[in-house]
């Protein structure tokens, strides 16, 4: 795959097509003045027509496809931060680049849902028929060296998590578990970790979650984005991740138990999948975390 995504440096300046600068961004330049030629022409020469590719190809879930997704995402978060924070755009534009933000992670949240549906769902599960439930020797010294490892007090940890809720507690830590084993484990059960190798192998994976991410932010309101749980797993680790590396250890559990009711109950109450769907999506929070 030869795709390749701009950087965030190229967002500066007018893009050009074969060395050259197009006559509608040399006439926006005289109209309007740089910043706001430099947003319309990425928008009409780059974005405008990659976003109708996707709209196209929602579908398509093969190597290809996945890649240009990923491209576009990055370029997106990217291009909207520089946008946001350099290009003194008007009001309107300000609002186009808002309501672009919105159709796209509209867009590339229902991509990654038939992804998901496509390539990674397995055959969905109750926790008392996962794997990863049995108080096994070999999964529990998996646990206990993991929790050494990461340097978190695994009783704290689970006190934090069963206690947080008399209804939910003690779910959510074996379906924390559960998640946690399925990073883990190994050989025969190594098709069960999230995301599958096939997809990390991907240049610039992680862009699935850094554009997604934004859908947590209150000025697009998260509801219709998110519909799978790799996504929201890996999204609500990139989201604030140096806050895990960075907060005393207090707020680091408060920070894991926070975000695993945040997944779970997204993933068994909003989207009504389910528990071995949380234990994917708990997974995938871990693998983003690189925990």
């Amino acid at each position: 795959m030869s795709i390749q995504a701009h950087t965030a440096g190229d967002f500066y300046q007018l893009p050009r097509q074969q060395g050259r600068i197009s006559p509608e961004a040399q006439a926006d330049v005289e109209r309007y003045g740089p910043y706001v030629a430099i947003y319309n022409e990425w928008q009409r020469a780059h974005f405008q027509p990659a976003i109708h590719r996707l709209k196209q190809r929602l579908s398509v879930v093969d190597g290809r496809q996945v890649r240009e997704v990923l491209v576009l995402s990055q370029e997106w978060a990217l291009f909207e931060s520089v946008a946001m924070r350099h290009l003194k755009l008007t009001p309107n534009l300000r609002a186009h680049l808002l309501s672009t933000t919105k159709k796209l992670l509209d867009m590339v949240g229902k991509y990654w849902g038939n992804y998901y549906a496509a390539v990674e769902r397995r055959s969905p599960k109750e926790l008392q028929n996962s794997p990863y439930l049995l108080r096994d020797p070999v999964l529990e010294g998996l646990v206990k060296d993991w929790f050494k490892k990461v340097k978190i007090d695994r009783r704290a940890l689970r006190d934090g998590i069963v206690n947080s809720s008399a209804e939910r507690g003690q779910r959510y830590w074996d379906i924390f578990r559960a998640g946690l084993l399925r990073k883990l484990t190994a050989t025969e059960r190594a098709k069960l970790r999230q995301p599958t190798q096939r997809f990390r192998e991907i240049p610039d994976w992680k862009a699935r979650f850094q554009l997604m991410a934004r859908s947590f932010q209150a000025d697009v309101e998260m509801a219709p984005f998110i519909v799978d749980p790799i996504t929201l797993g890996g999204a609500i680790a990139y989201r604030n991740s140096a806050a895990f590396y960075t907060d005393g250890r207090s707020n680091q559990l408060q920070y894991m138990v926070d975000c695993i009711y945040e997944i779970l109950d997204h993933i068994l109450t909003w989207l009504g999948m389910a528990e071995s769907c949380g234990e994917e999506a708990i997974c995938a929070f871990l693998e983003v975390h690189n925990l």
